[in-house]
C-alpha cells in the first residue's frame, strides 16, 4: 500500500513540476506586453490541432533559439478553445518548448485580429515580429519558411 501511495505521489509531483501553467490573457493585455517590451518580440498565434502550426514549429524554434533568450522575447499565443487548455500544456511539455505561452481568452476574431494587425483575417499560424526600439514590424498569417524566418529575425534584432 505504501508503494502504491508513494508511486502515485511521485507521478502527481512529476506531472505538477513538469507541466507549464498556461496563463489566460485578453487581447488588451497582450497588446500591453508587446508595446512595453524592451526587447524584440516574436508573437506566434497557433493551436495544438493546427497541422500548419506544427509544421512551422519545426523551423521556428531552431531559428529563435539561435538568439539568446535575453535577446528576443518569444511568445506563443494559443488560439485553442477553452476546453482544450490542458492539451496546450501537454503539447508544450512533449515538445520541450521553451517560450512564454499564453492562451488568448477571446472568441471574437473581428475584435482581436485587427488589434494585432489590420490585415489579419484570423488564419493561423500567424506571426508578429516587432522591435519597439527600431520601429521594425512584420506580420505574416502563413507558414514562414526557414529562409523567411532568418531574414525577418535578422531584421528584427538589428
Amino acid at each position: 500500500m505504501k508503494k502504491i501511495f508513494l508511486l502515485s505521489f511521485c507521478v502527481f509531483i512529476g506531472k505538477f513540476m513538469f507541466s507549464q501553467e498556461i496563463e489566460k490573457i485578453k487581447i488588451i493585455q497582450l497588446q500591453k506586453i508587446i508595446a512595453e517590451n524592451k526587447k524584440p518580440v516574436i508573437v506566434n498565434f497557433w493551436a495544438t490541432w493546427c497541422p500548419p502550426c506544427a509544421e512551422q514549429f519545426v523551423d521556428l524554434f531552431p531559428e529563435v533559439e539561435k538568439y539568446a533568450a535575453d535577446s528576443i522575447h518569444f511568445i506563443l499565443v494559443s488560439l485553442n478553445f477553452e476546453n482544450e487548455i490542458a492539451q496546450i500544456s501537454e503539447y508544450i511539455r512533449k515538445r520541450k518548448i521553451s517560450a512564454h505561452v499564453l492562451w488568448l481568452d477571446e472568441t471574437d476574431q473581428e475584435y482581436y485580429c485587427p488589434k494585432i494587425d489590420p490585415t489579419w483575417s484570423g488564419a493561423f499560424p500567424a506571426t508578429l515580429l516587432i522591435n519597439n526600439k527600431t520601429k521594425y514590424r512584420y506580420f505574416s498569417e502563413d507558414i514562414m519558411t526557414k529562409e523567411m524566418l532568418e531574414k525577418q529575425i535578422a531584421a528584427l534584432v538589428r
